[in-house]
Parts: C-alpha cells; sequence; structure tokens
C-alpha cells in the first residue's frame, strides 16, 4: 500500500497525500458550515452522503470482490446467500423490535466501520514511514476519542434520522475518568511524535492524518446534536477517502491481472469520468425514488426501501473488513513459516 519499497511515510505521492488527507476534510467541515447555518438542508446532505458515502463507496467495495474470478469465485456469498440472510435479519428486527432497535443497530455499526477504517489508513502511513510509534498507541489514539464521544452522547441520549437510538449512560463521573484518560493517551501520542522529531523518524503524512481523525469525529458527535448531521459529515469523509484509497489499490493491481482477465468493471473504476458518471446516475434514479416512495402513494414502500438499503450497507460492512484483512493474516502467517 505504500509508495515504494523505502519507507518516505506517502502512500502513493504528495499530490495524492494532500488529497488524500485534506479533500474529505474539506468536504466534512464546509458540510458542518451548510448544515449549521441551514439545518433544513439536512436531506440534501444526506443526498450528497448517498452519491458519495454510500453507493459510490459500496461500488467500490464490490468492485474489489469482482475484481477478477478467483475474487468472484471467493467472495460469491457476498452477492448470493449472505444479503438474503441479512435482510431478513433486518425484517425481523424491524417487525419484532421496531425501526428504532435496527436504527440503532445500524448507527453503532456504521461508526465502528468509520473508526475501524480511519485505524487502518492510519496504520497504513505509519507503516508506509520510520514512524516509531507502539501499534498499542495508534489504536489507542484512534480508538478511545470517539468512543468518549459515544459515551457522551449517549448520556445525554439523541436521535438518528428521527429514531430515538437505543442507548445507557454509564455516568458522568465514569465519562469524565475515560476521558482523562484518553487525554493522557492523546499527551503520550505527542510526546511520542516529538521524540520521533528528535530522532527524525517523524511521519507529516500519518500526524496530518490523525489530526484529521480527531477533527472529523468531533464534529460528527460532539459539535451536532443533531446526530443525523453529525453523521452525514462523518459519512462524506469516509466515503471520499476510501473511493480515493481503492481508486489508488486498483491502479497498483490492474498490470498484474492473470491472463488477462478484466471485467467489466475495472475500465468504470480506473476511470474518474466514467466513474463519476456512473454513480451520478444510479445515485439520481435512487434519489429520485426516495421522492417518489415519500410523496404519499408509495409510502407503504419506505420501509421496505430502506431495510433494503440498510441490508446493502450491513453486507458492505462485512465484505469490506474480509477482503482487506485477510490477505494480510495470510502474509503473516507465510513469513511465519
Amino acid at each position: 500500500m505504500c509508495a515504494t519499497d523505502i519507507k518516505t511515510g506517502s502512500m502513493r505521492n504528495p499530490v495524492f497525500d494532500s488529497f488524500f488527507i485534506f479533500l474529505p476534510l474539506a468536504v466534512a467541515i464546509v458540510c458542518a458550515i451548510f448544515l449549521k447555518n441551514d439545518p433544513t438542508q439536512t436531506y440534501l446532505a444526506i443526498a450528497g452522503v448517498f452519491w458519495i458515502a454510500s453507493n459510490t463507496h459500496a461500488f467500490m467495495t464490490y468492485v474489489k470482490a469482482m475484481w477478477d474470478q478467483p475474487s468472484r469465485k471467493k467472495y460469491m456469498p457476498f452477492f448470493t446467500w449472505i444479503p438474503l440472510l441479512i435482510f431478513i435479519s433486518c425484517v425481523s428486527i424491524w417487525s419484532l423490535a421496531g425501526g428504532a432497535a435496527l436504527v440503532s443497530i445500524y448507527y453503532y455499526t456504521q461508526l465502528f466501520h468509520y473508526v475501524r477504517q480511519s485505524y487502518g489508513l492510519g496504520g497504513i502511513y505509519r507503516k508506509c514511514s520510520n514512524d516509531t510509534t507502539p501499534s498499542w498507541l495508534h489504536q489507542s489514539i484512534i480508538y478511545m476519542f470517539p468512543f468518549w464521544a459515544l459515551l457522551l452522547s449517549m448520556h445525554h441520549g439523541f436521535s438518528f434520522f428521527k429514531f430515538e437510538v437505543y442507548s445507557f449512560s454509564i455516568g458522568i463521573p465514569l465519562i469524565t475518568i475515560f476521558g482523562l484518560a484518553t487525554s493522557m493517551v492523546v499527551l503520550i501520542w505527542l510526546g511520542h511524535q516529538i521524540k520521533n522529531v528528535i530522532q527524525r523518524t517523524f511521519s507529516m503524512w500519518y500526524f496530518l492524518y490523525v489530526i484529521t481523525h480527531f477533527i472529523v469525529f468531533y464534529i460528527g458527535l460532539i459539535y451536532f446534536e443533531d446526530k443525523t448531521q453529525g453523521w452525514a459529515c462523518m459519512a462524506f469523509w469516509h466515503g471520499i477517502q476510501y473511493v480515493l484509497f481503492v481508486w489508488n489499490h486498483f491502479e497498483r493491481i490492474s498490470g498484474k491481472d492473470a491472463e488477462g482477465k478484466i471485467t467489466l468493471f475495472k475500465p468504470v473504476a480506473k476511470n474518474v469520468v466514467l466513474f463519476t458518471l456512473v454513480c451520478g446516475i444510479t445515485s439520481s434514479g435512487t434519489i429520485y425514488l426516495i421522492k417518489i416512495l415519500l410523496s404519499g402513494a408509495f409510502i407503504w414502500a419506505v420501509p421496505v426501501f430502506f431495510t433494503f438499503t440498510l441490508m446493502l450497507n450491513f453486507n458492505h460492512y462485512l465484505l469490506d473488513a474480509i477482503i482487506w484483512r485477510r490477505p494480510k493474516q495470510k502474509e503473516k502467517v507465510a513469513k511465519q513459516t
């Protein structure tokens, strides 16, 4: 995933890394300013999120899974019985426990998915450099702040897409203690970065990435009382990051196809204009469908549509976790043997 075998700290090159770190952050900040000034435009932000963060993001994951014949064979369950099982589970939860239960599961799952991706991307920048930050410290700095912010939100209670999210409070004293522990970890991490500067092992790209991580999760979990608006900002950041990351991955592996096994998705995924056009058409069609469903005549189909959407997202979360993690585990085993 690094630019070269020599540890330069870069994932590709300075231009790409600048776009990768600052473009998603800029979009998240602009979205935050836009929604803070005019909260009535939340639907417009959600539509944009669906285009960039949901539709485009998921499209990249499924392209990765269908990249060649071995991949399609390996991940075929994610295109057949697994989505069906997830859909049945979603319908069952909605029927037995109500929409709030399903939305709650979705909120917590997608938040973990966002943090987990950020942990992985930050880890890539760390491994592409000579940074000496211990793995435990990197993991702590990524996970602890969003978790503390979530605990704070759960204490006050919050809603997501107008559903009251199931939550509980561990009490202000324990939240304060965890916040202090998080602050201590941040100070230790900053101290380690100073050490890296002195030892000339400092990674500018890793440092900047972690800073953007804190900014975005502050916006999404603390700055906005309306967690739907906060989620939109985080989703823009998360989705654009993923699209850039996977595009970079496609560029690296596109010339390594055995026997020229090229799928129809590859030209689309590698061409920015064509990719944007395809995603724009599919997203516009879906958004128009949502408008029709909400018009009144087909209001009965709204729960089915959103359950189907949740199914696609849950399926994507599972697939995304597997397609990036398993090869790494195999590489570790191979090195040990």
